[in-house]
């Protein structure tokens, strides 16, 4: 014990005579443009609320991951994020069971399959130059129902939409050095230094 107490001692004091340790500085670059998202029905359309939702869960992430110099919920951009959706498929399974009693039935919820497909692209918002050539996507998620009131039809949907987030930390977020390689000479702007800024703006 006196061994250990003596080396923590050691420690303690090497750490005062250097000082506070200091935080390592970014390396990740922030591209000197705001972005704008935009959703849409490419192909067979469904209900305008899942496009809302898959918007700001991009803007969410895209915000998060600090590439931009701001993200730009309504107005005018730099870039304009796209995501095409061309299909939502949501099948769900169902059993009707009747009363013991010999009252009315209901419909029981046994599961859910949730399908997305479609594809995120970047452009300059000003003239729909293409930054980056669409990735293309194609997921589908199960639910089960476990409880009675589970809804599985939701949590389906719900994994199946954060396919479209992780291809915007893929593609936008991590990929943010082939977007500042090919925006540069079409927005006549320098390239972003690392920067150790507060997170972007939001408009």
């Amino acid at each position: 014990m006196r061994r250990l107490a003596a080396a923590a001692a050691v420690l303690a004091a090497a750490a005062t005579a250097a000082g506070p340790l200091a935080a390592p500085r970014s390396s990740k670059v922030r591209l000197p443009w705001s972005v704008r998202v935009e959703v849409f029905y490419s192909g067979e359309r469904n209900k305008a609320e899942y496009l809302e939702d898959i918007k700001r869960r991009v803007e969410r992430a895209l915000i998060a991951c600090d590439a931009f110099t701001s993200v730009v919920l309504d107005g005018p951009a730099d870039l304009e994020t796209r995501v095409a959706i061309d299909l939502i498929d949501i099948n769900e399974d169902r059993v009707f069971t009747g009363a013991p009693t010999g009252g009315p039935g209901e419909f029981v919820r046994l599961g859910a399959t949730v399908t997305i497909a479609g594809d995120l692209a970047v452009v300059t918002a000003a003239d729909e130059k293409v930054v980056m050539t669409p990735k293309k996507f194609y997921h589908g998620e199960r639910a089960e129902s476990v409880l009675p009131g589970d809804d599985p039809q939701s949590i389906a949907l719900d994994r199946a939409c954060d396919l479209v987030v992780r291809w915007t930390e893929k593609y936008l977020c991590r990929g943010r050095l082939e977007i500042q390689k090919t925006a540069a000479p079409l927005l006549e702007k320098p390239p972003a230094s690392p920067s150790e800024e507060p997170s972007p703006r939001v408009d």
